[in-house]
Parts: C-alpha cells; sequence; structure tokens
C-alpha cells in the first residue's frame, strides 16, 4: 500500500495528471475502509488535493475536514 501511495505521488509531481490521481485516491479510500484500516484519513487528503487543484474549492474543504475528524491519534497524544 505504501509503495502504491509513493508511486501515486511520484506520478502526480512528474506528470499533474488529475485524472490518475483522483482514481488513485478513490481507490486507496475504498481499501482503507474495506480493511478497517485506521489510516484512511490520508485517502481524504488526497482526494483534497484532486479537488484544491481542480479549483473545486468546497469539495476540497470537506476532504479537509474529513481527513482531520478520521485522523487516529498519533504519539504525542496521551
Amino acid at each position: 500500500m505504501l509503495t502504491e501511495r509513493f508511486a501515486a505521488v511520484r506520478h502526480l509531481n512528474s506528470t499533474l495528471d488529475l485524472d490518475a490521481w483522483e482514481t488513485f485516491a478513490q481507490r486507496d479510500l475504498e481499501f482503507c475502509r474495506n480493511l478497517e484500516f485506521s489510516w484512511f484519513s490520508n485517502a481524504y487528503g488526497f482526494l483534497w488535493r484532486a479537488a484544491f487543484l481542480r479549483g473545486r474549492w468546497e469539495e476540497a474543504l470537506d476532504h479537509a475536514r474529513a481527513a482531520m475528524e478520521s485522523e487516529p491519534p498519533g504519539g504525542f497524544s496521551g
């Protein structure tokens, strides 16, 4: 999974192929949800970036909020 995420980031940064990025982000979210993987908040961050780069501001804000609300506690949360 991390390898696919890295490859998608590299592809976006080198091509700015937003269609491929958005497809990856949707697939990543679905994959994480199906596995009940606690870091699916990252997928919302990927969707945020797609919406932001496309100028879909309200959608980007919704994804950013979903990412923040679903982020699991980290090592500094006590």
